[in-house]
């Protein structure tokens, strides 16, 4: 999957859910950047962090950056009628 850093991370996000299988999302921020992304569970407790709704590719991409090991999972997904799993980065390739 490619993305714009300044698309919404919320159709992102939404997308790696449904699929159903890890998503390589291919992105320039500073750098062009390939990121693997899972909804497999983690081994062991991970912390969830909260993505806001309004976050961007970008903006999100950073905070994986900053928690590599947490889990991810967009604000009031809780509130949907199936909730998603939370996306975790599983590596991350930049150049």
């Amino acid at each position: 999957m490619v993305a714009d850093q300044h698309e919404p991370a919320r159709g992102v996000m939404e997308f790696v859910s449904r699929v159903g299988h890890d998503v390589i999302l291919v992105t320039l921020i500073d750098q062009l950047s390939a990121t693997v992304l899972s909804t497999r569970p983690p081994e062991g407790p991970r912390e969830v962090v909260t993505v806001a709704e309004t976050a961007t590719v970008g903006a999100w991409l950073r905070m994986v950056q900053e928690k590599p090991q947490a889990a991810f999972t967009l604000e009031n997904a809780e509130q949907a009628r199936e909730a998603p799993a939370p996306i975790r980065r599983r590596m991350a390739v930049a150049a």
